[in-house]
């Protein structure tokens, strides 16, 4: 039975912009228009409200033409296809319609004519003669939308605009004001023709348009797209629009000598809102002329905004009739699709029969869009986002709580409830003076006050992220009440956390429908209430959010536990990415070229054997030896990070820099952790808060206290800022942090020589949201992602605790400028390939430069030693250390500078440093003299003075600094402390001493290519600082440094 509104009470019409019928409805369809106001009219019903949803296809005009002939058949069988397929999309997407109609219905005529009357009668419309382009090759007026051209807007030439509209800029066009205009069917250039047309004189109504603009955007709260849109039109000047056309798929126009022409689209588009609701209802005058009593909402994308604030409201003022004019609009920007913008007519996105397609459930589709609803500014689709948001946010935090809660109710007696809802009895404790409940219910009723204001104002993104935060509080709260305990320890409070808990699932059900109706009706199904059950959210409802334990009647029996949501995997995300790339003409075509080579391949499939077994050919018993052996793949699944308690913390009794932390991660007793936090966080702020904890680590003594795990924290680009990484509040104690898309089981202790936590450091970061990050997937918990306090687009590390001695030697190297390499002054300078990046310094690459094989050994700022150990030249099957290949190369150094680049690697970003690796870069220690800095951003020409300078240092000398390192021991420290002669470098070709080294003749002693053996993994430098000299009952220099062994 259709509804009319109801005196006394809040009647809401709501419409959204008809969709066209010329393609599948895409997702950016979907949420600027049809799904944004069927969350608003579901709301209303939940309110209470008598609410009324319109909307229908629209079916007039030239699209459909166009459409018809590239599909060779009527305008007529167009429409009844794609209306038909629109309809089972919205159905699919669970959208309310109270009538889903069409405009090519007889009601459409007798609606667009009765106002054209009015219009007419009032002398609001003119006859003009106008100049239209026409196609000779067609033989017919080309319509607006059969014309394509460049824009002509100042700074837009875009090249594919229409001749009603540019798609780049919005702008407004008659077709004749195109640049190079075309047909769009034969692709000809059309000539300009006089033709005549009917106008509606927009400027005589001006007066009554801006009074009614002026009113209706400060009652109705217009957003702001949608006043800026509408300014810019009047600012721009009113100018009288043709309201007729050279069609004959449409209205025609009762008007003596326009018996060949029909009403321009967006004429009688919008009227189509109030025939669909005459198809409706024969008393839709109750709906349309009764402005006292019904409030119109309105939603559409940006484009459409001019119609509906300036052309429609003319239209129905101009009739001097009693219109409910529009009070409230809700404009959406664009959403684009991972690089570009989605497209119905050049089939680029992902369309409503994909997303069916998908089998990724619809609650999750609706939510993905209505959290990206871009309100305010463009907003961007992604799998990888919709990936994220799936895990984390409904899966790990709503799914979570919501199963919690009744996996627990529905365990049997002894262990839980045995399905129902316990009793309160008389000497159950207040739930106000229960701490974590009274906190609960100040926090729930603070979110739902934001709820239902934001709702009011059609604030959709707000109200679904008020309605989540509630979710996160129920997860805070059962980890807080600890209800597991208390069921033991303290059955009435457990008794209070449980009843309150299940109150809460059930008002979450409630919030959420508008927004996931499926989901709700999913949740009342394991509540055990039937599908009917009406859910309210009307004032008395909204009053009983203050005693959630009163929600759900006690002694109810609810259904049986499920997960609500599924993990959506990384190799799915992937394999949707590529399926969904292009245009639909570009899938059309891989997905028969697919066809073709699995047709290709069944061709050349071996028949099976008598026993049915296909026939595979045996693998070499060596290969599958390898395989069983094979090292895992490094992946951050590897990786046991927890989410830890700080129980106590001290300082170290043995060093000033380092704290000594009880770290509590789940483990019924907390682990011991070291940490060189002292001058980064105060001593007050790590007690008791929640922290990442790296637990898979080998342990370590730390000044005669043994570290058992780390905690993670950030760093900014200069390291001069350190913030540790924050779980939320309410997530669990000893719960792993995940990584949406990552799935496998830790590592029990990761192996240090296989340097897993080194290589999977490098991607951990924060964005400039804050969110810790590995990559581009955040740090996720059950209750939400983890979060720094400041520091934006940092580098994410475990805060490691080092010796006194390395301690105060790294100290004093904190003002050097850093490069690849970190020495005192003057200055040094080696030649190597970047592999990769380990905090500021480089590493040395696996294979050498190719115009050169001997290198310096790169040194990180504590002067150690590059991380990869060399290897005897036994296990390579090269010459012994220290001796030469018999065969030399004449090299030109200036080839080995050759597309080298020089930098710094201080002040670099995370993405710069990424950018480096893998590329030949000149590495500089030690602070250069100010004339000689260089620029600190990657890949940055250098003036040519500046190359010129180095390359002339590089010619003539390495000047050699001194340097110190733990390892290479005593003997090797002591080099700093020696004279400036007696310090050397070893080559294979001997000593150099003084510190200067001819680099042409070490050039020249290089080994060949050919001749020299590649060097292993472990071995990255042929080349390596030493020192002469005895050192009694020490062992030789070369066993730890690198060298040969000192005579």
């Amino acid at each position: 039975m259709a509804k009319l509104p109801i005196e006394g009470q809040r009647n809401i019409l709501i419409t959204s912009a008809l969709p066209y019928v010329n393609n599948v409805p895409h997702l950016g369809n979907l949420i600027g228009s049809v799904l944004s106001a069927d969350v608003f009219a579901r709301y209303c019903r939940l309110r209470g409200y008598n609410a009324v949803y319109i909307c229908g296809t629209d079916e007039y005009g030239t699209a459909t033409e166009t459409k018809a002939m590239e599909e060779n058949c009527t305008p007529k069988e167009i429409c009844d296809k794609y209306h038909a397929i629109h309809k089972e999309v919205y159905e699919w997407f669970n959208i309310s319609f109270d009538k889903f109609g069409r405009t090519s219905t007889p009601q459409q005529t007798e609606v667009c004519q009765a106002i054209f009357k009015k219009l007419m009668e009032n002398n609001w419309l003119s006859e003009n003669s106008m100049q239209q382009l026409y196609c000779d090759t067609c033989k017919r007026f080309l319509a607006d939308r059969l014309v394509e051209g460049t824009c002509p807007k100042e700074g837009c030439d875009y090249q594919s605009a229409r001749g009603d509209q540019c798609e780049k800029c919005s702008k407004l066009l008659n077709p004749t004001e195109l640049k190079d205009p075309r047909c769009k069917v034969c692709q000809t250039t059309p000539r300009i023709r006089d033709t005549n047309h009917l106008f509606l004189e927009l400027p005589l109504l001006k007066d009554k348009l801006e009074e009614y603009i002026k009113k209706m955007s400060e009652a109705g709260s217009w957003s702001q797209n949608a006043i800026q849109a509408t300014n810019a039109w009047l600012k721009e000047g009113l100018k009288s629009r043709c309201i007729t056309r050279d069609l004959k798929w449409g209205v025609p126009v009762p008007h003596e000598g326009f018996s060949d022409k029909v009403f321009y689209v967006w004429f009688d588009a919008p009227i189509g809102y109030v025939s669909i609701t005459s198809c409706y209802t024969p008393e839709w005058e109750k709906w349309w002329k009764n402005p006292e009593n019904v409030e119109l909402y309105q939603f559409m994308g940006k484009d459409n905004v001019p119609f509906h604030t300036v052309m429609f409201p003319s239209t129905l003022l101009g009739t001097d009739e009693n219109w409910t004019l529009m009070k409230t609009i809700s404009v959406t920007e664009y959403l684009n699709y991972e690089a570009g913008k989605f497209s119905k007519s050049k089939g680029i996105g992902v369309f409503g029969n994909d997303a069916k397609d998908t089998n990724i459930p619809v609650e999750v589709w609706r939510y993905y869009l209505l959290t990206n609803r871009p309100e305010l500014s463009d907003t961007l689709f992604t799998w990888a986002d919709l990936q994220a948001k799936l895990n984390s946010e409904l899966l790990n935090n709503l799914g979570n709580f919501i199963n919690r809660v009744l996996s627990f109710v529905a365990k049997p007696p002894g262990q839980g409830y045995g399905s129902i809802i316990p009793q309160p009895s008389d000497a159950d404790p207040d739930p106000l003076k229960h701490e974590p409940t009274n906190k609960l219910v100040g926090e729930i009723v603070k979110f739902v006050g934001q709820y239902v204001e934001a709702m009011e104002k059609v604030k959709l993104k707000s109200g679904l992220k008020a309605a989540m935060s509630i979710s996160s509080e129920g997860n805070g709260y059962l980890q807080e009440s600890q209800f597991w305990k208390l069921y033991k320890e303290d059955p009435l409070s457990c008794s209070l956390v449980i009843r309150t808990s299940t109150g809460l699932v059930y008002l979450l059900a409630c919030l959420l429908e508008p927004f996931m109706p499926s989901f709700s009706l999913e949740v009342l199904k394991q509540l055990n209430f039937p599908p009917e059950t009406p859910i309210s959210l009307e004032k008395g409802d909204i009053d009983r959010v203050s005693r959630p334990w009163e929600i759900l009647p006690a002694g109810h029996k609810i259904g049986t536990p499920e997960p609500l949501f599924k993990e959506l995997k990384e190799e799915e995300v992937e394999f949707f990415r590529n399926k969904f790339a292009g245009s639909q003409a570009d899938r059309i075509v891989r997905a028969e070229a697919e066809a073709e080579k699995v047709a290709e391949q069944l061709k050349k499939t071996k028949v099976s054997d008598s026993s049915g077994k296909k026939q595979r050919p045996a693998k070499p018993a060596s290969e599958s030896k390898v395989k069983a052996t094979a090292e895992p793949q490094i992946s951050i699944t590897r990786l046991d990070i927890r989410v830890g308690l700080i129980t106590s913390a001290k300082k170290h009794p043995d060093a000033d820099s380092l704290y000594v932390e009880e770290i509590d991660v789940g483990e019924g007793q907390t682990r011991t952790v070291v940490s060189g936090l002292v001058k980064y966080i105060p001593l007050e702020e790590m007690q008791n808060r929640k922290v990442c904890v790296l637990c898979n680590l080998k342990p370590a003594a730390m000044r005669g206290i043994k570290s058992q795990a780390m905690v993670l924290a950030a760093s900014d680009s200069e390291h001069t800022k350190v913030e540790l990484v924050d779980p939320p509040k309410s997530a669990c104690v000893g719960e792993r942090v995940t990584f949406p898309g990552f799935n496998g089981e830790p590592d029990d202790v990761l192996n240090p020589k296989k340097k897993v936590w080194e290589t999977l450091q490098v991607d951990l970061n924060t964005n400039t949201e804050l969110v810790a990050r590995y990559k581009d997937i955040p740090f996720t918990t059950s209750a939400g992602v983890c979060t720094v306090s400041s520091i934006a687009s940092g580098s994410i590390r475990a805060v490691k605790a080092r010796s006194a001695r390395s301690t105060a030697r790294s100290s004093s190297l904190n003002h050097q400028a850093p490069g690849a390499v970190v020495l005192s002054p003057p200055l040094l300078v080696s030649v190597c390939h970047c592999y990769k990046f380990r905090s500021s310094f480089l590493l040395g690459s696996h294979r050498p430069p190719p115009h050169c094989h001997t290198h310096f050994e790169l040194r990180n700022q504590r002067g150690e030693k590059n991380m990869y150990k060399k290897k005897k030249e036994a296990d390579r099957g090269g010459p012994s250390r220290g001796q030469t290949d018999t065969k030399d190369e004449e090299m030109d150094f200036k080839s080995i500078l050759k597309d080298i680049e020089l930098f710094s690697s201080s002040h670099m970003t995370w993405k710069e440093r990424k950018e480096v690796e893998n590329r030949k870069v000149v590495a500089l220690g030690g602070k250069p003299p100010k004339k000689q800095r260089l620029p600190l951003s990657v890949a940055r020409p250098m003036m040519k003075k500046q190359k010129e300078r180095e390359q002339k240092m590089l010619e003539e000398r390495l000047i050699l600094g001194r340097f110190g390192g733990k390892s290479g021991g005593s003997a090797k420290r002591s080099i700093g402390r020696r004279k400036p002669e007696d310090r050397v470098l070893k080559t294979s070709e001997g000593h150099f001493r003084n510190g200067v080294l001819d680099v042409k003749h070490l050039l020249h002693s290089a080994p060949s290519r050919e001749s020299a053996a590649p060097p292993s993994r472990e071995s990255d430098f042929g080349m390596h600082f030493g020192t002469t000299g005895k050192k009694k009952g020490k062992k030789s220099q070369g066993k730890k440094g690198g060298g040969r062994k000192r005579r």
